[in-house]
């Protein structure tokens, strides 16, 4: 399909860039069924092009912004665009309210975007209940990691990203009752 696209529009453009009024019938080559066929082919390829096109980073990041904002507590978090470390999304923890994203590694992959936010904001939330806790990092950690069999903080965040509505997980893709119950805790900002 996109081969006949691309030479109707190698037809259509070369009969309109030769020289001619308006007002004169199109060259013996081009039919007039087969230049309205030809234009009609460049309007489908322009739609199906705009339809396909990531959106400029501008619109993209204003999307995102937009999305997190959705999240529970999103509304109180800042996106940072740069490189965490060569992951898609990062987050300090212990640390500020802030996630960072893989400006190049996401720009204008809305659905992955989302995703990687579904995730991180999971941190953000752990970060919120540690602080109210008073457990050390360690502490908290092991707490975690017990409840999910090891790399509790990512698995954890999986699990938010999860009950989120993520379709991407990179972690852990299939919950216990216990750890689903935990993520909620998380998400409460609490330690589950």
């Amino acid at each position: 399909m996109l081969a006949l696209v691309a030479a109707a529009i190698a037809v259509a453009t070369s009969a309109a860039a030769s020289p001619r009024s308006p007002d004169s019938p199109p060259p013996a080559a081009l039919s007039r069924a087969d230049a309205a066929w030809a234009a009609s082919l460049t309007r489908a390829a322009q739609v199906w092009a705009s339809a396909h096109t990531a959106p400029t980073p501008a619109d993209y990041r204003a999307q995102a912004e937009a999305f997190l904002d959705t999240l529970p507590g999103g509304d109180a978090v800042t996106i940072e665009w740069g490189d965490p470390e060569g992951h898609l999304g990062g987050v300090w923890i212990p640390g500020p309210p802030t996630i960072i994203l893989n400006a190049q590694r996401l720009d204008g992959r809305v659905e992955a975007t989302q995703d990687v936010l579904r995730h991180e904001i999971a941190h953000v939330h752990q970060n919120l209940a540690l602080t109210a806790s008073g457990l050390s990092l360690a502490q908290y950690t092991a707490r975690l990691d017990a409840l999910f069999d090891g790399d509790g903080v990512e698995r954890s965040a999986d699990a938010v990203a999860a009950l989120l509505g993520a379709t991407t997980l990179r972690y852990q893709s299939e919950f216990t009752p216990a750890q689903l119950d935990a993520a909620r805790e998380i998400l409460a900002d609490r330690v589950p």
